[in-house]
C-alpha cells in the first residue's frame, strides 16, 4: 500500500502547534487535498488551529497558499497593554476576511481547537461557540499575544500542554498527525499522541519562519509541498519523516 492509497482510508486529521509553523501546514495539506483526502474530522493546536481552521471552513488550496504569501506582519502587529505584545484585533480581523463562518457549528469539516486555561492549568477543547475567539485562543503564544478571556477564565495557546493538538479528536477511527518539528532544544522531544491507529507525517530541513521572517513563508510552502507529494508513490509507513532538503 501506498502513502496515497492510505489517504484513501477515513480518519482524522490533527495539526500540530510549532510557531509559524502554518506555512508548512498549509503546504502539506495542500497536497493531501491534491491527491483527494478528506478527513472526518480536523483538531489543532496553535499554528494547526488556525489552518485547521481554513480547512473546516472549506477553504481552496489556492486561497490558503495566496493570502499565507501576501501576509504582512502589520496584518496582525497591533501593539496593546495587556498580559501580552499584542492585541487580538488584528488577527480576528484578519481571519473574519478569510472565513465566512463565526461559529464552530458552520464549519463544513468537524471542526475543534485546544486551548489552555489559566484557571484549571489544563488543556481544553473548543468546538462550539464563536469561532474567531476560539481559534485566536489557541493561538494566543504568551508574552507575544494577550490572551482570550471567556467567562472570567484566561485562554492561551493550545499547544502548551497540547502539542500535536489531538485533545479534541474523537476516539474512534484512523488519525493523520502533522507535526511540526521543534528546533528548540528544550521541545524537541514531544511526546508522540497515545492512541492506536496513528500515522505521523513530518517534514524536516524546513527554514524557521517568524514575525519578522514572513518572507521565507514560500519557500517554507513550495519545498514541504513537493516534498509531500513526492511520498505519495512510496510504501506507507505510519511515521513519515520526509526531507525536504533534498527537493
Amino acid at each position: 500500500m501506498t502513502f496515497e492509497d492510505y489517504l484513501k482510508q477515513p480518519s482524522h486529521l490533527a495539526l500540530s502547534s510549532g510557531f509559524f509553523g502554518f506555512y508548512s501546514h498549509a503546504a502539506v495539506s495542500a497536497a493531501l487535498w491534491e491527491v483527494g483526502y478528506r478527513p472526518t474530522s480536523i483538531s489543532g493546536a496553535s499554528a494547526g488551529a488556525l489552518i485547521g481552521c481554513l480547512l473546516a471552513c472549506g477553504l481552496s488550496n489556492e486561497t490558503i497558499a495566496t493570502r499565507l504569501m501576501t501576509l504582512q506582519r502589520s496584518d496582525f502587529w497591533r501593539p496593546g497593554v495587556g498580559l501580552g505584545l499584542l492585541k487580538s484585533d488584528g488577527f480576528k480581523d484578519t481571519l473574519r476576511q478569510l472565513v465566512p463562518q463565526r461559529t464552530f457549528e458552520e464549519t463544513k469539516i468537524p471542526f475543534s481547537v485546544s486551548v489552555y486555561s489559566a484557571k484549571t492549568r489544563t488543556t481544553q477543547v473548543i468546538n462550539s461557540g464563536d469561532l474567531i475567539d476560539g481559534v485566536f485562543a489557541s493561538c494566543a503564544i504568551p508574552l507575544l499575544f494577550q490572551p482570550q478571556a471567556v467567562r472570567g477564565d484566561l485562554l492561551w495557546d493550545g499547544g502548551i500542554k497540547d502539542r500535536p493538538g489531538v485533545a479534541g479528536v474523537p476516539e474512534n477511527g484512523n488519525l493523520l498527525y502533522l507535526h511540526i518539528p521543534s528546533k528548540s532544544p528544550w521541545r524537541r522531544h514531544v511526546p508522540l499522541p497515545e492512541r492506536q491507529r496513528t500515522t505521523r507525517l513530518s517534514v524536516h530541513g524546513l527554514p524557521r519562519s517568524g514575525p519578522t521572517k514572513l518572507a521565507l513563508g514560500s519557500v517554507i510552502y513550495q519545498r514541504a509541498y513537493r516534498a509531500v507529494l513526492a511520498q505519495m508513490s512510496r510504501p506507507y509507513e505510519s511515521v513519515l519523516n520526509i526531507d525536504a532538503e533534498t527537493r
